[in-house]
């Protein structure tokens, strides 16, 4: 960045530019739940449980960064920014009972709640990585910048809460007072928590006046880490009921289903149309000469002749569109959708495109471009945002059952390939039209595969016909030109991506309605509890908008950001098998795998989150993931590896690989001399085991009340700050080395 101006405020600048991310927290699960007032209670009183964690690390920071700042005035605007949230934490108990929900019981946090809370406190602390602070923080200008950034990580949180909340607001009826989240949804939507979120941006704002363009990039990267960790936090929320997002979630492998994905290219995927890219490609490439003087075999028009015709072909196509276009929508408006009748006003554009195409090549415009000038462009073409990060992501998945498909009407399939294959895992298949070459120099032909709407419509078929007809399949079409109409509306799923005007009033001619795909989510997910299922139905005469491939990415695939569980328990972990063991110690630990009450165990999540794991690499430890219908935690067995007796340890050793010491040997490393961390929540200890070269991550969990070690098996409520606890709930070990 270089040194971001200041000027108008760093923290509205850094919203702007990262506000982009919150469609990854706006299209998770829990909050599409909370916009159609069905999320189980359970799920949201884990969150409100989660969110406790969170208020008490927030007001160890502002602690944190009181204690830095410089100034009196200062001091005192993050004192009172502090007590907001411990008045908040004061009260949070009439909150929950105001929004009428029973106080949630006290969970631990999440490995994603500690990850968050490690950050904020790491930050306050003058903790950052690439960033250079004293041990002590010993002149006013270190302090001061410290309080920047801990500020810097605070902004977002709250600025992210407001605008999600306003978002949804904006879909809910005012009058009506049976949403179930209504008040929780008002609550952050209040002038009240506006004020807040405002104060602390303006603080931030001014904290950072006197700072270097290098620690206000600091403050971007603090900024831009904390809202990655919001994602993270809300996408790993738990849910235990059927959702319409992920998409890709809701197709079952079992049974062979797959996701087909096809998009247009120009002004789809491209920034800009593919014929201007062709017509600059061979204006600006010169004819070479031969070593004796004389021209290259296909000779072509001067720069200067080649400029004029091309403006001449860009003219008379849009006047010609727009006369075409004149003469479909002057017809009279259909009162409800009508797919022939766009089809026969579609059938005018044959005529049309195949007309201009003709000219093109008549004109000599493409004729003599090297094929390798071609691929190059490609690769240096400007994408929409979001789209070859998006594909990238389809393409390597090899554990994702999804094809995709471009369809354009753009002269050249080379262009397309090179602008979005990267040596993936899967093929991307293009049907395009193609250019002509002789000895990888353009003849100036056209071969001619696609040229009208209807062309398009019949390769879409055909590519639908040839799939297994046996098996579950769902079908996406993203676009954006009148061209993609047809396609879009024969789709499972038909995506328009921007705001193009004609396609927009097209449509509408013939009955077709344009929803804001968010909200269009939204009403899928109440009828999966009101009607007990959601189907997408081809032809319903729907079409869903969108403004960015972020909010196609977050629909289809889900969170941008890989959750790394072991982050918070060892970073040096070189191996899947670490990975494996985290992710199993969370399914056992926290309610992701399954939820128990006094009625027995509820269903393992119908969102997929289970079906990443590959149950071969379980094979070599058996008992790891323990099978929910042997071990409730309503049972004494299952009980008796999560509580410890008076006459046990309270320790509980998980072998996920075959180790040689015992738990025995633990307690005695959990010394002050071997801490390699600690966090909000968790001490980890680097513990020496009596087995030669054989190192372990001792991770130690905090409760705020009785120990453990004593057999007392009292109430865990948390209530207290992170700073005041006391006893180990329970511990975990993990080999390392």
């Amino acid at each position: 960045m270089g040194g971001m101006d200041v000027e108008g405020g760093i923290a509205r600048k850094l919203w702007n530019k990262f506000r982009s991310e919150s469609v990854f927290v706006n299209y998770t699960p829990f909050f599409v739940c909370v916009a159609a007032g069905n999320l189980s209670t359970d799920s949201f009183l884990h969150y409100v449980s989660q969110h406790v964690h969170l208020l008490n690390a927030f007001v160890h920071a502002y602690e944190l960064a009181e204690e830095c700042a410089d100034d009196d005035e200062d001091k005192q605007a993050i004192r009172k920014l502090r007590k907001h949230v411990q008045g908040k934490l004061n009260s949070n108990d009439s909150l929950v009972l105001e929004w009428g929900f029973e106080l949630p019981e006290e969970r631990m946090p999440t490995n994603t709640t500690v990850k968050y809370a490690d950050f904020l406190l790491a930050t306050a602390s003058g903790r950052i990585e690439g960033e250079r602070v004293p041990g002590k923080l010993a002149t006013p200008f270190e302090k001061t910048k410290v309080a920047a950034y801990t500020l810097g990580a605070i902004a977002p949180c709250m600025r992210l809460f407001a605008f999600i909340n306003k978002e949804i607001q904006a879909l809910l009826d005012p009058n009506d007072s049976s949403h179930t989240y209504k008040k929780w949804i008002d609550y952050y939507c209040s002038q009240d928590f506006e004020a807040y979120a405002f104060r602390i941006e303006e603080l931030l704002d001014t904290l950072s006046v006197t700072l270097t363009g290098e620690e206000l990039d600091v403050i971007e990267k603090v900024y831009h880490q904390s809202m990655r960790l919001e994602v993270e936090f809300f996408s790993s929320q738990p849910i235990i009921q059927e959702t319409v997002v992920p998409l890709s979630r809701t197709l079952d492998p079992a049974v062979g289903g797959e996701l087909s994905i096809f998009c247009d290219f120009d002004l789809t995927c491209a920034a800009f149309d593919s014929s201007a890219i062709l017509a600059e490609i061979a204006i600006i490439t010169r004819p070479k000469a031969d070593s004796d003087g004389s021209e290259t075999q296909l000779a072509r028009l001067s720069s200067a002749d080649l400029r004029s015709t091309w403006d001449a072909l860009s003219s008379q196509y849009t006047e010609e569109f727009e006369q075409c276009i004149e003469s479909i929508t002057t017809t009279e408006t259909v009162t409800s959708f009508s797919y022939e009748g766009l089809c026969e006003a579609l059938e005018q554009f044959a005529h049309f495109e195949k007309a201009a195409n003709s000219r093109v090549v008549q004109s000599g415009v493409l004729k003599g471009l090297n094929q390798e000038d071609i691929k190059r462009a490609g690769q240096g073409l400007i994408l929409q945002d979001g789209c070859k990060g998006f594909i990238r992501k389809i393409m390597k998945n090899e554990n994702l059952s999804a094809s995709l498909h471009v369809l354009s009407y753009c002269w050249c399939g080379d262009l397309i390939r090179s602008a979005l294959s990267s040596g993936d895992v899967k093929a991307l298949n293009v049907y395009s039209n193609e250019l002509a070459y002789e000895e990888s120099i353009t003849t100036g032909e056209i071969i001619k595969k696609l040229e009208s709407p209807m062309e398009k419509l019949q390769a879409f078929n055909n590519i639908l016909n040839n799939r297994d007809q046996d098996s579950q399949h769902l079908t996406v079409y993203i676009g954006g030109s009148v061209g993609d109409l047809l396609c879009m509306l024969k789709a499972d799923i038909g995506i328009v991506m921007g705001s193009n005007p004609t396609l927009r009033q097209l449509g509408e001619q013939f009955g077709v309605s344009f929803v804001p795909l968010f909200s269009g989510l939204v009403v899928k997910q109440r009828e999966v509890v009101e009607v007990g299922s959601s189907t997408w139905k081809k032809l319903s005469g729907t079409l869903y908008t969108v403004s960015s491939w972020d909010e196609i990415h977050a629909f289809i695939l889900g969170t941008a950001i890989q959750i790394q569980y072991t982050d918070c328990v060892v970073t040096e972990a070189s191996s899947w098998s670490d990975v494996l063991a985290q992710l199993s110690f969370e399914l056992l630990h926290f309610p992701i795998c399954y939820n128990v009450d006094t009625q027995g165990i509820r269903p393992v999540p119908a969102n997929g989150v289970l079906r990443t794991i590959n149950p071969d690499d379980l094979a070599s430890n058996p008992g790891v993931l323990l099978p929910c219908n042997q071990y409730s935690p309503t049972s004494s067995k299952h009980r008796s590896l999560f509580e410890a007796s008076k006459r046990e340890w309270p320790w509980r050793l998980m072998a996920f690989q075959r180790l040689g010491f015992s738990a025995a040997d633990i307690p005695y490393c959990t010394k002050e001399t071997n801490v390699v961390r600690i966090g909000a929540t968790v001490v980890v200890y680097k513990a020496e085991t009596s087995e030669p070269k054989t190192v372990v991550a001792v991770k130690k969990l905090w409760r705020s009340r009785t120990d453990l070690k004593t057999g007392s098996s009292g109430d865990c409520r948390r209530r207290d700050s992170f700073r005041e606890a006391k006893a180990s709930k329970y511990s975990s070990v993990i080999r390392i080395s």
